[in-house]
Order: C-alpha cells, then structure tokens, then sequence
C-alpha cells in the first residue's frame, strides 16, 4: 500500500519529509515532487503514483479502475482530469485517493472513493492547504493538534456524520 501527503502554500523543506515518515505504509524513502506552490510525497517502495504532467501535480492511491473495471495509470488520471476536470471523477470505480496541485487554475483538487475505503484528510488555514492519506501525517504541522474535536465527535455520535468543513477552494 502506498501514502501519501502534501502542503500548499509556504514550506519549510524538512516539513513534508517528517509527514512522509509518519504514514504508516512500508518502504523506506520518502518521495517528494515540488512544483509551484505545491510540494507532495509518497511513501513506498517506487514513485510510481507520484508525478508532474506539465502544468500539474498528481498523486495518487489505491486502485483505480474506469467505468469498464479497467485499471488506470497516473498518467491516465493526469489525462482525464485534463480532458474532464473535475467531472472526470465522477466515471472512477475502485478505492482510491487522488490529489492534484493544478498550477493554471491555482487550485488543489482532492479525491477519494464514494465510500471513503482509501482515507484522505485535509487540513487548511491562511493561504495554506495540506492533506494525507492519514491523519498520523498531518500531525507533523505545528497548527494542528492531536486533541478530539468533541463538537465533531457528539455532532457525529447523534447525527451519523461529523459537521462539514469547507477548505478554501483556491491558494
């Protein structure tokens, strides 16, 4: 299984070297791609869900498969999302998570499975976004803290989701 974790906005370097070393996936390297604002890692034995298609940053997770059950290649996520935006998600079966830094838009588009198998979190504050595939990463941000939120927790335990947050759309 592979992990993945990234930041927008401004960084220090050893940052998102400490969230890749947090995700609980094996493999021993932490690889970090940095393209404008954006700065992503995996963590795994090969890069091979991490890469940069011109204008745009793309990681993904898991198994993805098209409205066929074939399976797709990064390059095919990279491809469709270019041809189909954000409606190009709405054909993808499988588990999966997907973060795209798309540089000409200036926006981070981030995607999971409808049925959440492959976890992807987020977090955000002032001109700055950051997300992984678990939370474990996100704990290496000194804004975030390892305290329960009880709202959420009593929000969830009554109604059977926690309240919605709304990242900003755009860095």
């Amino acid at each position: 299984m592979t992990g993945m974790c990234g930041f927008v906005g401004r960084v220090d370097g050893t940052l998102l070297n400490r969230m890749g070393r947090l995700l609980p996936q094996s493999g021993h390297d932490v690889h970090i791609l940095q393209y404008d604002q954006a700065h992503f890692a995996m963590r795994a034995s090969a890069h091979h869900g991490l890469e940069r298609f011109g204008d745009r940053l793309v990681a993904c997770g898991g198994h993805l498969l098209n409205a066929e059950g074939m399976p797709l290649s990064i390059h095919d996520v990279a491809e469709g999302y270019g041809r189909g935006g954000v409606q190009f998600f709405d054909g993808l079966d499988g588990h999966y998570s997907i973060a795209i830094w798309d540089a000409s838009l200036r926006a981070l588009v981030l995607a999971r499975d409808p049925f959440g198998v492959m976890p992807l979190v987020f977090a955000g504050g002032e001109n700055w976004t950051a997300f992984a595939s678990h939370y474990k990463a996100l704990l290496a941000l000194p804004q975030i803290s390892a305290a329960p939120d009880l709202l959420a927790i009593n929000t969830f335990l009554y109604n059977g989701w926690a309240p919605p947050v709304v990242p900003s759309s755009r860095i």
